[in-house]
C-alpha cells in the first residue's frame, strides 16, 4: 500500500511538473511574440513549484522552477543539458536528451505560428541535443522538427543553411558568425563529442527544405563520400571523439531525403552498392567485449539513411538498388530494413513479384514485416501518399 501511494505521488508530481513547464513555455512564447510586435504585456504572476527527487540512494535534490515577470528570461536559459537530469538517465547521457523547458517554449512558439524567433536562432541551435545514443532516424524527433520549422519561419533559414554549408567545406557559402558559433558549440556525451562538421550536417538536415540548395548539399555529400574511411577502434571503453565521415554522411543523406529532389537519386543509389556492405569490416564475436564497439557510435549505418532518403524522394529508378540492398545479408540490418521501408514508400507495382518473393521467407521479422507492408501498399495503391503529406507545413 505504501509503495502504491509512493507511485501515485510520483505520477502526480510528474504531471504537475509537466503542467508547470507547459504554462512556462506558453507564457514565455507569448512574451517573445508580443515583444516582437512592440506590445508590453502586464507583469506575469510569480509562480513557484518545488519538488524532490531521489536520483540515487544518498542524494535528494530539490529543484525550484520560477516564472517571473521578465520576458527576457526566455533568452537567458542555461544550456539545455542543465535541465534534463530529473527526466533522463546517467549524467554521461544528459547531452543526448532535450530539455523539457526549452521544448515547451519552442512548442508554444510553433503553436502560435511565431515568425519572430530570429533573435534566438543561435539559442535554438544550441538547444538541439547531440546525436550519439539518440535514435538514428531523428526525422521522428519532434524537437528537431520544431526547431527546424521555427528557424525557417524566423527568416534566418538561409543564413543557417549557408553557415552549415560553409562549415562543410563549401567555398561559395558565407557563414553568419553568431550562427557559426552556435553550430560549433556541442556538449560531450557518452558516445563522443560531435565536432562542427557533424553538427553542421545535423542542423542542415533539420533546417534545409529549399530545393535550390540540393546541388550544394549533394556536393557536400560527395566530398565526404570521397574521404577515406576512418579506422574502427574496437577496444572496450568510451570514445573521446565521434567519427566525422560516417555521421556527416548520415545527416547529409537525411538532408537530401528531406529535399525530395530526384537529382539526388544517382548519388544515393551509388552508396548502396553491394561491395560497400558493413560486413566487409568483419563480424565481431558477440561473446567478446569487443562487441561493445557496436555501441560506440564509431560505425553508424549511414547507408541506411541513404536508403531512407531514396524512399522520401520516391523515384522508381531506385527500386532495383533497394531490392538488391534488401537481398544482401552482408548489409547491416538497419540498411536492409530502411531499404524495405523505402520500397514501401515508392510502391512501384513492377516490384510486387520481387517483394512477395522476399517477404515469403525473409529471415528477420522486422524487415519481413516491412516487405509485407510494401506489398500491401502496392496492392492498395498507396504510392506517394506518405510523400505528399511530408514537409508541407512551413
Amino acid at each position: 500500500m505504501e509503495q502504491d501511494h509512493h507511485n501515485r505521488g510520483g505520477r502526480l508530481n510528474r504531471a504537475a511538473v509537466a503542467i508547470v513547464h507547459a504554462a512556462l513555455g506558453l507564457a514565455l512564447a507569448f512574451a517573445l511574440e508580443a515583444a516582437a510586435h512592440g506590445v508590453t504585456l502586464p507583469p506575469l504572476p510569480k509562480a513557484q513549484w518545488v519538488w524532490s527527487h531521489n536520483t540515487n540512494s544518498h542524494c535528494d535534490i530539490r529543484k525550484v522552477l520560477t516564472l517571473d515577470s521578465k520576458p527576457t528570461n526566455a533568452t537567458t536559459l542555461k544550456d539545455y543539458w542543465h535541465y534534463v537530469g530529473w527526466y533522463s538517465d546517467h549524467p554521461a547521457l544528459y547531452a543526448c536528451h532535450s530539455s523539457p523547458v526549452h521544448a515547451r517554449i519552442i512548442e508554444a512558439l510553433d503553436r502560435i505560428g511565431s515568425t519572430h524567433a530570429a533573435a534566438i536562432v543561435p539559442q535554438l541551435i544550441r538547444s538541439v541535443p547531440t546525436d550519439p545514443d539518440r535514435g538514428l532516424f531523428l526525422q521522428n524527433d519532434d524537437y528537431e522538427t520544431l526547431v527546424g520549422r521555427l528557424i525557417r519561419r524566423s527568416g534566418r533559414g538561409p543564413e543557417v543553411i549557408e553557415t552549415c554549408l560553409a562549415l562543410l567545406g563549401d567555398p561559395s557559402a558565407k557563414p553568419a558568425q553568431d550562427i557559426k558559433a552556435a553550430v560549433s558549440s556541442t556538449h560531450p556525451a557518452w558516445g563522443g563529442h560531435p565536432g562542427p562538421e557533424n553538427r553542421a550536417a545535423q542542423i542542415l538536415s533539420l533546417t534545409c527544405r529549399d530545393s535550390s540548395s540540393e546541388s550544394h548539399v549533394r556536393a557536400a555529400f560527395e566530398r565526404y563520400r570521397a574521404r577515406p574511411e576512418e579506422p574502427i577502434h574496437r577496444e572496450l571503453g568510451n570514445p573521446t571523439w565521434t567519427p566525422v565521415r560516417h555521421w556527416t554522411l548520415f545527416y547529409l543523406s537525411r538532408a537530401l531525403g528531406n529535399l525530395h529532389d530526384t537529382a539526388s537519386v544517382d548519388t544515393l543509389t551509388a552508396v548502396l552498392a553491394d561491395n560497400l556492405n558493413e560486413a566487409r569490416h568483419g563480424r565481431p564475436d558477440p561473446a567478446t567485449p569487443e562487441i561493445h564497439f557496436l555501441h560506440l557510435d564509431y560505425t553508424p549505418c549511414w547507408r541506411a539513411s541513404a536508403a531512407w532518403a531514396l524512399g522520401q524522394i520516391g523515384d522508381r529508378r531506385a527500386v532495383p538498388t533497394l531490392l538488391s540492398a534488401v537481398r544482401n545479408m552482408d548489409n547491416a540490418t538497419d540498411v536492409r530494413h530502411a531499404a524495405a521501408r523505402a520500397l514501401e514508400h515508392i510502391a512501384d507495382p513492377s516490384s510486387l513479384p520481387a517483394l512477395r518473393g522476399l517477404a515469403a521467407n525473409y529471415p528477420e521479422v522486422s524487415t519481413r514485416r516491412a516487405l509485407q507492408s510494401a506489398c500491401e501498399a502496392i496492392a492498395k495503391g498507396r504510392a506517394g501518399r506518405r510523400l505528399a503529406s511530408q514537409n508541407h507545413k512551413p
